[in-house]
């Protein structure tokens, strides 16, 4: 009787993994696709990064 009850808790153990691993990746999705349908509307917290223009001064100080 034992066995069963091992094979069991193993079989429950393994369906919840799969129910947690399931939510889980279902919410990165849902985050991910409510990011997406936002549009391209910049919140306040976004911070945007210019890359800055490579001249010859600065090339010529480099090396």
């Amino acid at each position: 009787m034992r066995t069963v009850k091992n094979k069991s808790r193993g079989t429950l153990g393994l369906v919840v993994s799969i129910s947690l691993h399931v939510l889980f990746f279902a919410g990165c999705l849902l985050l991910d696709t409510s990011n997406i349908s936002s549009g391209n509307e910049k919140s306040s917290n976004v911070n945007e990064i210019s890359q800055i223009q490579h001249t010859t001064v600065l090339a010529e100080n480099k090396s």
